[in-house]
């Protein structure tokens, strides 16, 4: 080979993340985090290179990996950074070069490359690692709420008011799909009117866990589609219940369309408009509402 090509990588901790069966374990903390893996990106500068092979501590001619140019990610399972070394050979015009070294240096914690002469080697690799992905708490809303019952509901319920208090999680040091995200719970209180005789009082708390995605619609609004399910808890009192307070149980689905505004650094305002659906015996109630109130971040 006349000349051996310089070879650029990014190593990055790839992150693994397990999911627990509950959105509850994800949010209060049964959910894992690994980073385990190394991924290295080989990218030549040369249209000639058509191949690249590479294995861990040595150069026996079995245990190479070969991987076509167009499939640019290698993965490293079980790499230990501080002690392993990559060996890398890329093939121009289908000559096989020789190997370049890739060790991570303890002392100054970068990426170094060890090319063969007469190519002299860059004196550390190109690379940027970051943290384990971090969970933790991002925002708190307090919002008031209007409801208006629909279908069943709407045979003895007139409108409900009460209020929210959600919680938003979020991931930090983690790839972009996964901070995007916003998880959240939510805990909520309502009370309604009665459009029946036999009904004296309705009153609802609830408990939810989601998920929403936000959207930038300009530097101080963003609109946030967001899915929550959760447990409805009624309290009805009234003619029929004989003096007694009925109580019982519904699960909960909730779709909203939020829109934010304000910037993110300190307080912002929230209005979403949504939609209420509770599942008993067969039957569906649905709800349209209304939440508006006051976001805190930090």
């Amino acid at each position: 080979m006349s000349q051996l090509h310089a070879l650029i990588g990014r190593i990055r901790r790839k992150r693994v993340l397990y999911l627990s069966i509950s959105i509850l374990s994800l949010l209060f903390g049964n959910g894992t985090l690994y980073a385990n893996h190394l991924t290295l990106q080989f990218l030549p500068t040369s249209d000639t290179i058509t191949e690249y092979r590479y294995q861990i501590n040595g150069e026996d001619q079995h245990n190479w990996i070969t991987s076509s140019v167009s499939q640019s990610i290698i993965s490293l399972g079980d790499f230990e950074k501080t002690q392993d070394t990559i060996y890398i050979q890329q093939s121009d015009d289908g000559v096989w070069g020789k190997s370049i070294q890739f060790h991570y240096n303890t002392t100054t914690n970068t990426w170094e490359v060890h090319a063969p002469l007469p190519v002299a080697p860059p004196t550390s690799l190109q690379a940027t690692e970051t943290d384990n992905p971090k969970f933790g708490f991002s925002s708190l809303d307090v919002r008031a709420q209007v409801l208006w019952p629909d279908d069943v509901c709407n045979d003895f319920l007139n409108e409900g008011y009460g209020g929210k208090l959600q919680g938003t999680f979020a991931f930090s040091n983690a790839a972009d799909f996964l901070q995007k995200l916003k998880y959240t719970t939510s805990l909520e209180y309502r009370m309604y009117g009665s459009d029946s005789s036999w009904l004296t009082s309705y009153q609802d708390i609830g408990y939810s866990v989601g998920f929403g995605l936000p959207f930038t619609l300009g530097s101080l609004i963003s609109l946030v589609p967001e899915f929550e399910t959760g447990l409805l808890m009624h309290f009805i009192d009234g003619d029929a219940l004989q003096g007694d307070t009925g109580v019982f149980f519904d699960p909960v689905l909730r779709v909203a369309s939020t829109v934010v505004v304000g910037k993110a650094d300190n307080y912002q305002f929230v209005v979403s408009p949504n939609i209420n659906w509770f599942f008993e015996d067969g039957g569906v109630g649905s709800q349209f509402g209304v939440d508006t109130g006051i976001r805190r971040n930090w």
